[in-house]
């Protein structure tokens, strides 16, 4: 696989993008020596552990209805139904009506999106352990046109078995890019730039 070098970008307080020289832009073309496209077929984990980390890919959409509805729960018992849906329909108007607002809630949920097609693509792929755990996504930020998520590898995930996907996973995404950082001192932590995902 072709490796080519990004021109770096500043991004001042960025906490997944490491000092180190050793990241890779991945721009797909033919799988690399000593990861051929011949992974084999992993089934799909369906037990407890399976559903936990389930609840923990959908841990941001969770939270944000539960706390939604209570919000709105509240406000009706505190008035009424409509006062309560109006009072919600104004909050959703405020934040499209702000800018910086407005910015961070598309950039929230392109970044979800960004994580979802990943992990969906990793399910239906060999992009996973030989037990059909997927990588974990530990953290996500929005830096400038890029979406980074900071990924967790459990044993036998590697970062070369992530670029070995780099063309699936742009193809995913709708990305320009995909560019793979690796922690200078722990192989278990790989920060992923989707470069221009959907449109950013």
């Amino acid at each position: 696989m072709t490796r080519v070098t990004p021109r770096r970008v500043s991004r001042k307080g960025s906490f997944l993008l490491w000092s180190s020289s050793d990241h890779h832009l991945t721009a797909g073309g033919p799988p690399g020596e000593g990861h051929p496209r011949n992974h084999p077929h992993i089934p799909q984990a369906r037990d407890l552990p399976a559903f936990l980390g389930a609840l923990f890919r959908w841990r941001s959409e969770v939270a944000a209805f539960g706390l939604t509805a209570m919000a709105t729960a509240q406000v009706a018992v505190w008035t009424n139904a409509v006062t309560a849906g109006m009072a919600l329909v104004g909050v959703a108007l405020a934040c499209a009506g702000t800018p910086q607002a407005r910015r961070e809630i598309v950039g929230y949920a392109v970044s979800v999106i960004v994580r979802h097609r990943f992990q969906g693509l990793a399910r239906r792929t060999s992009m996973r352990t030989t037990r059909g755990r997927l990588p974990l996504v530990l953290r996500m930020s929005v830096e400038g046109a890029s979406v980074l998520l900071l990924l967790g590898l459990r044993s036998g995930l590697s970062l070369e078995l992530l670029e070995d996907y780099a063309a699936e996973i742009r193809t995913a995404c709708l990305a320009q890019a995909v560019v793979f950082y690796q922690h200078p001192a722990n192989g278990g932590l790989v920060t992923m730039e989707v470069v221009q995902p959907w449109g950013l």
